[in-house]
């Protein structure tokens, strides 16, 4: 995809999906040249919150998410990061 804001955004159910669609769009909004540092983390922010993570956790989940995203890993990598955040 090459616009993220043609993303389609869908509800999701489990904790693992949420995982899925934050990778997706953290990899969009980190290849966008048009978009970057605090402007990246807000729109991150608001769908994050619009996938279904609790807002409390959002300002870490984006912020790890851009982390390791910059360091080019895949899905299953990135997953494994997000779920021990706290670890």
């Amino acid at each position: 995809m090459q616009n993220y804001l043609n993303y389609p955004l869908e509800p999701t159910t489990t904790y693992n999906e949420r995982l899925e669609s934050m990778y997706t769009l953290a990899k969009l909004i980190s290849e966008d040249e048009t978009i970057s540092g605090e402007q990246q983390t807000l729109w991150l922010e608001r769908m994050a919150k619009a996938i279904g993570f609790t807002p409390g956790n959002v300002k870490y989940i984006v912020a790890k998410s851009l982390a390791v995203i910059e360091k080019g890993v895949d899905q299953e990598i990135y997953k494994e990061e997000i779920r021990n955040i706290n670890k």
